[in-house]
């Protein structure tokens, strides 16, 4: 592999800038067009369940509760998207989807060290999204009374409608688009460098076949450097 001289590669990139300058614009105007008109918007409403103790006969929770509520916050959380508790809601609520589609956008977590349940909704729409969560809670804790004879679930937090979008925003999806352009326009620039094979120095030939230079032949076509001569041969006179 031919070596690479990082003078001459930094020389090619400032010789390229506009070619550096246009993807990055054109990265930036293809990053709007993405948000605004091809990404579809997202919106995320939670609620989250605490188990409490199941002796309704007085309000203390024993070492006894909190170890079984501990081992049932897993099973628990299959039972929120069980297909018996999802094909509730959906007919609750009148939706017109499968309780699979459903599922995909319901996502049931457990905080850390504890006996508390998070349940995140995610939909096109902030009013189904937290619709949805409140309902999957209480159907959820219908079926826990039911098939576990259980009053141990309680809604700490209701779900609330959110108008904000959760998916990507504007910001992170233009700097992720600009960042692309930078680094493919870079790539380019030094993927032609690489390939290009012509001299452009008396240096380069000294280089590649380490014989001395005697002359070389001026370029008048560049008006910088011609601009420069004149001003020293002004100063001269």
């Amino acid at each position: 592999m031919e070596e690479i001289n990082l003078y001459d590669l930094l020389k090619y990139l400032k010789e390229k800038w506009a070619l550096i300058v246009c993807s990055v614009v054109l990265f930036f105007v293809l990053g709007t067009f993405y948000y605004n008109v091809l990404l579809t918007p997202e919106y995320t409403s939670s609620t989250t369940l605490i188990l409490v103790s199941s002796n309704t006969e007085n309000n203390t929770i024993s070492q006894g509760d909190i170890t079984i509520n501990q081992k049932l916050v897993k099973t628990y959380q299959q039972i929120i998207q069980s297909r018996k508790v999802l094909s509730q809601v959906i007919e609750e609520l009148g939706l017109d989807i499968s309780w699979e589609q459903l599922k995909s956008d319901i996502n049931v977590s457990n905080v850390s060290d504890t006996e508390i349940i998070r349940i995140a909704v995610t939909n096109e729409s902030p009013r189904i999204a937290y619709q949805v969560a409140n309902s999957v809670a209480n159907v959820f804790a219908e079926e826990v009374m039911e098939y576990f004879n259980l009053s141990n679930v309680s809604i700490l937090d209701k779900a609330v409608r959110s108008d904000v979008p959760s998916s990507m925003s504007l910001t992170k999806t233009l700097a992720i688009f600009v960042a692309a352009g930078l680094v493919l326009s870079l790539a380019i620039i030094f993927v032609l460098f690489y390939f290009d094979t012509t001299i452009k120095s008396a240096e380069q030939i000294e280089s590649k076949i380490d014989v001395p230079v005697l002359g070389s032949i001026p370029n008048y076509n560049d008006k910088s450097k011609n601009k420069k001569e004149k001003n020293i041969d002004k100063g001269e006179k």
